[in-house]
Order: C-alpha cells, then structure tokens, then sequence
C-alpha cells in the first residue's frame, strides 16, 4: 500500500479520533452545565422555601407569645369590643372590608361560629395574640409578593385571613378543616409540630395554583390553631428556569405530581420517573434524567434532557460557559436580596415590636458570646431585672396608648444611659431585663442607679406621666445559666417592690 495512502488514513484517523474526542467533550459540557444548573435551580428554590418557613415560623411564634403575654397580664386587644354578629352568614366576627364598616387598621377579616359570642378568658388570649399579630400580616402582604393569603386558623372555630376578604365572600366553616392546610398540619397526623408544605391546588376564589405553607401553633402542650401563608406559582416557575441549561426542570412534590414548570401543565398531572441523587437515569427512550432535593421529603426538582436535544447540541460549539458565569452573577445578586430579605425576617423574630428591643429570643442569642468572653477573661458579667413600677394603674387609668407610650419612652432612655455593649430587652410586659459586661460590681451598681434615675427624672408620654422603676441587680456565678440568675433577680426586685418601689436591690458583694 503507498505510503500516501497510510498516511491519509492515519491523519483520517487521527482527525476522526479528535473529533469524537471534541464530540465527547461536549456532551459531557452539556451534562455538566445542565448538573449546575440543576443544583443552583434547587439552592434557589430551596431558599425561597426557607424564607417562607422563617415567615410562617415568626408569625407562629408571634401568636405563642402575644397569647402567653395576654394570659400573665389580662392585657386584652381592643378589637375584641368590635367583634358583632353578621346574621345573614350566621357568623360573628370582625370585617376588615370598608364596605362592610370594617375596622381600617385592620389587614384581614375575622370570622367564625357562634362560640365567639360567649368567649371564654382562652379564647379572648387567643383573639388577642391574633390581633396583635397584626403588623407581621400586614409586612407579609406588602414586601413578599409571591404572598397570596396570610391566615391563622383556630381550633376554636374562627379564622382571620388577610388581605380583608369581605365576609360576604369569605367566611368560617367547618370545611376547612378538611382542607390540606388543617388535615396534613394537625397533631393527629403531625405528632412533631413540624411546618408542612401542602399538595399543589387551584384557589377556590380565583388566585389561580398555589401551594401553603402551615405551622401548628401549640403553647403549654396545648394545640391552638394553625398559621398559614398561601404562595402563588410566579417565582417557582421562574426558578425552574433559571440561568441556561438544555432541557427542562420540573418541581415535583413527594408523590411525583408536579408543583411548578416554565411549560403549561394539568394539576395533578405526575413524572413517575425513577430518581437517583447525584446520578443520570436514561429511560428507555434515551432521555436522562437528573434529580436534586428542594425540601427533603416534600419538594423535588427533576431535570429532562431528551436524547436528540443532547446529541444535536453536542456538534455546535457551546457557549454555555458565559451562560453559566452570567448566571451564577445573577445568583449572587438574588441571594443577597434573599439574605437581607431573611436578615429582615430575622431582626422580626429577635425584636420586640413596640420598643424595638431585643425580645426573649434575641437577648438568649445575643447575651452567650458576651457572657463566653467574660469568662475567658475572668470578668463578672451582671443581670439587671426592671419592672416599671404601678403600670397597670398607668393602663387603667390613662389607657393602653398612654402605657406603650410609656413602655417606648422607658426602652429609648434606657438605651440611651447603657453602654453600646449591653443588651436591653423587654423580657414580657413591663419587664425589661439588661445584660451587663465588661465590668465589676461597682461599676454595675453605678449602671443601675443612672437607669434608674434616668427613667425618674421627668414625666413621660402625652398624658405627663411620672414613672420610676423597681430593679433586682445579681451577678452570674461561673455556671449559671440565664434562667438561673433571672430567678435570683426576680427575688430581689420583690424585695425592691416590698420596699417602697423606685429603687435597686442587688445582691452584689461590697467593693
């Protein structure tokens, strides 16, 4: 054979041998792109959840702790003195709608079964915490518009939801309770508490598709009621199609039925497809499927990538580097929106409404590594309890605005008079607790006293009202926990109360 030819067949062969290496290396590309952006598709959707259960985990633990507050103080919500009889609904409950002389500061609708009428003391607590609730439904409503419907559902047979449905159209009955949202949520069948995610379902008043989130609310051991929030498909199906990828991701709940997609599809409709993590499944057409978790055992995403879709793109040179770079620019972007967007949730869930302090949550968060660094260093860390002195005569006696008035004046001169390091917080009521650091006993008894006198020194609130406060003043012992020292603290500011008011007890050791 001559040479010529030998060489052309080698040089054929080597051509060939490139160019199925070129070939290969492409497809790979192409499944390595489509991996990416299936796992950046789920982190996305997966953190979308996440912000929706902190929301639905803060309104929850806002009713659990407006309800305890209303049982300890017998403060109960205004509200409850508009609550009247609808009668051509058979129901009673407080309308959120102009047209139906709703109360405007209101966001949502109350509505339920006769039981409201002749209410006992729990189910008034319970209608408080609602009520009090109210800023968290209204911030739900305004700044996360994927919110279609904000409610809390009791077991006593009433609901308020948000936004201000007329009753008219909307309305308690017992039927809800068959609802995906009470069935998959209540303790029967959800023994742990834990938040459910419900089955995809149409809106019976015209919202189209959506999904809810709902989270049982139990205080004491006692089941309450279940708040919800219901989510429109807009960002979801926009997740399943972010950033570039061949092929097509679908979100599937744990049943295989699909929750959300870019293409139109039929509720109900399932993708019975065998799924692997980290692992393609070809089926027997030849299409490979890739699957990652969204919210383990509830949420799923699935990606489709047909045979000839990946064969055809394999030949034409690929850009999808630049898509991928692009993409992940734009993930970096859309977290720190979804961060802020959570850091906002959070500073909700660790601040006290009213006085803008730290709540019971966030002073148990932040008081640890200041309390660790002392220890470190072998210095005392202190706890002052303040309990404003005669403030529920200041509620009878000038009204429930004059005492937040009261309460929010309190909080900014306390802050004011502490140093940028230590922790105020209104521990419940008229309570506030201050955390002190970074200092000795002297120096805490001088902290204490200029609270002290900074809350004496002239009146307060609109009415001109004089305040002082009644403190009990400890020092922690080198094992004690928060709750331990409170204890101590509380005794002293009885003895603080039993002598005369207006003064700090403490059981510091004389410097």
């Amino acid at each position: 054979m001559p040479t010529r030819y030998i060489l052309i067949g080698l040089a054929a062969a080597i051509a060939l041998t490139l160019s199925v290496v070129e070939y290969q290396a492409e497809l790979r590309g192409i499944r390595q792109a489509a991996e990416q952006a299936v796992q950046v598709r789920a982190n996305l959707i997966n953190r979308y959840i996440i912000l929706m259960r902190q929301n639905v985990y803060a309104l929850d633990s806002t009713i659990e702790d407006r309800y305890l507050e209303a049982r300890r103080t017998g403060s109960l919500a205004r509200e409850l003195e508009s609550i009247r009889p609808f009668v051509d609904y058979d129901v009673w409950g407080v309308s959120g709608a102009a047209g139906e002389g709703g109360i405007e500061s209101l966001s949502g609708t109350l509505t339920g079964t006769s039981v409201l009428a002749r209410r006992p003391p729990e189910l008034d607590y319970e209608l408080t915490a609602v009520f009090s609730a109210e800023s968290q439904f209204r911030t739900l409503l305004e700044h996360v518009p994927e919110v279609i419907w904000v409610y809390y559902t009791s077991l006593s047979e009433f609901i308020y939801i948000a936004p201000d449905p007329a009753v008219a159209d909307f309305r308690f009955s017992d039927v809800l309770y068959t609802k995906e949202f009470w069935s998959q949520a209540e303790p029967s069948v959800n023994p742990e508490g834990r938040q459910i995610i419900s089955d995809l379902y149409d809106d019976a008043y015209g919202q189209g598709l959506m999904i809810s989130l709902s989270s049982p609310v139990v205080v004491d051991g006692r089941f309450l009621g279940i708040a919800s929030l219901d989510l429109g498909l807009g960002l979801l199906r926009g997740a399943t199609g972010f950033g570039e990828a061949l092929g097509e991701s679908i979100l599937i709940d744990e049943n295989n039925r699909i929750v959300a997609r870019r293409a139109d599809f039929e509720l109900g409709e399932t993708y019975d497809v065998d799924h692997r993590e980290d692992a393609w499944i070809i089926d027997a057409d030849g299409t490979r499927w890739r699957s990652a978790i969204v919210a383990r055992d509830e949420l799923r995403l699935l990606h489709r990538l047909p045979r000839s879709t990946l064969y055809w793109n394999g030949v034409r040179e690929s850009l999808l580097v630049w898509a991928v770079l692009f993409a992940m620019l734009v993930l970096v972007a859309f977290s720190v929106r979804l961060r802020e967007a959570l850091a906002k949730v959070t500073t909700l869930m660790n601040r006290d409404d009213l006085t803008g302090l730290l709540n019971r949550r966030g002073i148990q968060e932040a008081y640890r590594p200041l309390r660790e660094l002392a220890l470190r260093e072998g210095r005392d860390s202190a706890l002052l309890l303040l309990d404003i002195d005669h403030f529920k005569h200041i509620n009878d006696s000038h009204g429930h605005e004059v005492g937040d008035q009261v309460l929010s004046t309190i909080a900014d001169r306390l802050q004011a008079h502490v140093r940028e390091y230590d922790l105020v917080c209104r521990w419940g009521g008229e309570e506030i607790l201050v955390f002190l650091a970074n200092g000795d006993a002297e120096v805490y008894r001088a902290i204490a006293e200029r609270l002290r006198q900074a809350v004496d020194a002239r009146p307060m609130s609109s009415a001109n009202v004089q305040v002082s406060v009644s403190g009990g003043l400890t020092l922690f012992a080198s094992d004690e926990s928060l709750v331990k020292n409170l204890q101590r603290a509380d005794r002293l500011l009885y003895q603080a109360k039993d002598s005369g008011r207006n003064r700090i007890v403490s059981d510091l050791p004389d410097v």
